[in-house]
C-alpha cells in the first residue's frame, strides 16, 4: 500500500476524488487553508506542506492543486507528482487568464455575482456531463470560501513558474476548456477528457493512476 497525497481543484476537496478505484493506495486528502493577505505562492505552500509530513512521497493534483503540488516540491523531496487537468509551467497558463491581471474583476466584483457567474459558467468551463456531475460542481462552488477564490484566481494569473520537477507526469484532456490541451504538453491525454474527467471518466483515469503507481511501486 502507497501513501499517496492529494490536493483538489481551487476550494474544492476529496468529493473531487471520491469515484476513483485505487485499491493499492492508502489516500491522505490535503486541505485548502485560508490565504494570508497578499500571501505569495511560496509562503502559501509552505504552509500546506505542513500537511504532507515526511519525504519522497507522491502527490496527485488536480487543476490549481498540480500548480500547488509542484511548489510543495520545490520545498520537500518528492517521489512523483501527478497532474490531472492542470499546468506546470506559466506557459501552460492560457494567456487569455492574462486579462485577469488588466481588470481584475476576481477582486472588485461582488461574490454573489461570482458565484452567479460560477453556476452559470461552471458547466461549460468544466465539462459536466451529466446532472450528478453539474449538481456536484455547483455544491463546491458554493461551498468555497470567498478569501480562498479571490487569492487563488489572482495567483493562477499571475504564476510565474517555469520549473517541472523531473518526476512530474501529466495527465490531460483534449476537451479541457478551463486549461485547453492546445497550450499544454501533457504525457497522456484523454480523449473527449474535460476539466472535471477526474470525476466523469474516473473509471479510466483509475486505471491509467494505477499503472503509473504500479511502476513506481516496482521501483
Amino acid at each position: 500500500m502507497q501513501d499517496i497525497y492529494f490536493i483538489s481543484g481551487l476550494g474544492a476537496d476529496q468529493r473531487l476524488f471520491q469515484y476513483l478505484r485505487l485499491p493499492n493506495v492508502i489516500p491522505h486528502f490535503v486541505r485548502w487553508i485560508t490565504p494570508l493577505k497578499d500571501e505569495s505562492w511560496e509562503s502559501y505552500a509552505d504552509r500546506l506542506s505542513d500537511q504532507i509530513p515526511g519525504k519522497k512521497l507522491i502527490i496527485i493534483g488536480m487543476s490549481m492543486g498540480g500548480m500547488m503540488a509542484i511548489e510543495i516540491s520545490k520545498l520537500i523531496p518528492t517521489k512523483r507528482i501527478i497532474l490531472i487537468s492542470s499546468a506546470k509551467t506559466k506557459k501552460e497558463i492560457p494567456p487569455y487568464f492574462r486579462l485577469l491581471k488588466i481588470f481584475q474583476g476576481h477582486r472588485w466584483l461582488s461574490y454573489k455575482l461570482l458565484v452567479r457567474l460560477g453556476l452559470l459558467f461552471g458547466g461549460w468551463l468544466f465539462g459536466t456531463t451529466c446532472k450528478a456531475d453539474k449538481d456536484l460542481l455547483n455544491e463546491i462552488i458554493h461551498d468555497t470560501d470567498e478569501t480562498l477564490f479571490r487569492w487563488s484566481w489572482h495567483r493562477v494569473a499571475h504564476w510565474k513558474n517555469m520549473f517541472i520537477p523531473g518526476n512530474t507526469v501529466h495527465i490531460h484532456g483534449n476537451h479541457d476548456h478551463m486549461l485547453p490541451s492546445l497550450f499544454v504538453r501533457a504525457d497522456y491525454i484523454i480523449q473527449r477528457g474535460t476539466h472535471l474527467m477526474v470525476v466523469n471518466k474516473a473509471e479510466e483515469i483509475s486505471d491509467l493512476l494505477n499503472k503509473i503507481l504500479d511502476n513506481d511501486a516496482g521501483e
